[in-house]
């Protein structure tokens, strides 16, 4: 009897292999190194094989799948709780082999090497911003420790490092000679980070001019090249994904939910999903989306859905902000904001409010059942502010529930 379902753990040199035939007998359990494993599986006739979603797991689907098995990546938190007792690399491979049975299982789609290349430059740029942002900080820690301080931002930071380097007369004598050559290498770092951190930008930006999807993706209003980039390395064509609220799902733009029994408790965004593809939920983030005023006199499809404020004024009247785009991102995601920031985007926007409306006013305050369904009167509101005021999960305000008005 060969194995027709195989949950192999694997890891970089000891690979486990569990096995068990059409009757879910075990048939085949092996500790394998890493050259021994590829021999095995090709003396094997074609099989469904189960991994964990995690390190090289997509190198060993792809590897697998051309030798004519078939590949099933499991995410590893829905393979915990088919782990018997203590944990060991046995009993791993055998908790993935009776996780891959279940009907309803969710599976993770096997990614490209085109996929895993862009997303290894984006893990190598978030790597150099963060460098980046450390040496700036540790710099200023050395200097604050001194009392040399300078303003928040890069801009403060830029008039620190000149005063360093210019030997200002301000700061002690005895602490600069000191100081200076650690400050030298670490200024130098940051400077040379700088420069990779907009070279690995520039490439990913040419890599999401020519490909048609990310073109494609860069016509949403809020999405710019990196988080165009950042979508397609991380689902490719997306078709595991059957509406839009599975791909937020997916991206962690989705509330906790806490049921028990006839209550139900919506939390807040959980944000556990997938990080690769965060960049997507805060797309505002990204430059060089927003119109240049030459679009929006000639009816760009982004200036007609938002327009700017006039070349050379910023939203809140002055000047010195007419280079920053507009935070549209947030804008993308309107159905998971609060009311309070859509009201705010659509008065950027120009746009009247209608939660200001008398009728808005009398849809909001007024709830089925209620006596008081015409709230324009001063009198029919203070007779309805003795109602109690439920917020559902979707923050609507009902006051269905009636209570008797105290005696005055």
């Amino acid at each position: 009897m060969h194995a027709t379902m195989i949950g192999l753990d694997i890891a970089k040199t000891v690979f486990q292999v569990y096995g068990e035939d059409a009757a879910r007998r075990p048939v085949l359990r092996k500790r394998l190194s890493r050259a021994a494993l590829t021999g095995l599986f090709a003396k094997l006739p074609p099989t469904v094989v189960g991994i964990e979603a995690c390190g090289t797991a997509h190198h060993w689907a792809r590897t697998l799948t051309a030798m004519g098995h078939t590949v099933r990546l499991i995410p590893a938190a829905y393979v915990r709780p088919f782990v018997k007792r203590n944990k060991t690399d046995a009993r791993d491979a055998e908790a993935i082999c009776e996780a891959m049975q279940r009907p309803s299982m969710r599976q993770v789609p096997v990614k490209t090497v085109e996929q895993q290349a862009g997303r290894g430059l984006e893990t190598a740029r978030d790597l150099l911003v963060r460098q980046h942002t450390q040496l700036m900080n540790s710099v200023r820690g050395l200097l604050a420790e001194l009392g040399i301080v300078a303003a928040q931002g890069r801009r403060g930071f830029a008039v620190l490092c000149t005063r360093i380097e210019a030997g200002d007369p301000a700061i002690h004598p005895v602490l600069l000679p000191a100081l200076l050559p650690a400050l030298q290498t670490m200024l130098g770092q940051w400077h040379g980070t700088g420069r990779a951190i907009t070279e690995l930008e520039a490439r990913l930006v040419a890599r999401a001019k020519a490909d048609a999807t990310m073109r494609r993706l860069m016509t949403v209003p809020g999405i710019g090249p990196l988080s165009a980039h950042a979508i397609v390395a991380a689902i490719g064509d997306g078709r595991q994904f059957s509406a839009a609220r599975d791909f937020a799902a997916w991206v962690g733009l989705t509330p906790r939910q806490h049921e028990s029994g006839n209550r139900r408790h919506s939390g807040r965004i959980s944000r556990q999903g997938d990080q690769g593809g965060a960049p997507a939920a805060d797309a505002g983030r990204q430059r060089g989306h927003a119109p240049s005023p030459g679009e929006a006199a000639t009816g760009h499809r982004l200036a007609a859905w938002h327009p700017g404020p006039p070349t050379g004024q910023s939203r809140g009247g002055g000047t010195g902000r007419q280079d920053r785009p507009h935070r549209l991102g947030h804008a993308a995601l309107g159905p998971f904001l609060s009311r309070r920031r859509r009201r705010r985007l659509s008065r950027d926007a120009g746009e009247p409010n209608p939660a200001r409306s008398p009728q808005a006013a009398t849809a909001q305050w007024s709830g089925p059942g209620s006596a008081h369904s015409d709230l324009s009167s001063r009198q029919a509101a203070r007779r309805n502010a003795w109602k109690p005021i439920r917020v559902t999960h979707r923050g609507q305000r009902s006051t269905s529930d009636r209570i008797d008005r105290p005696d005055t």
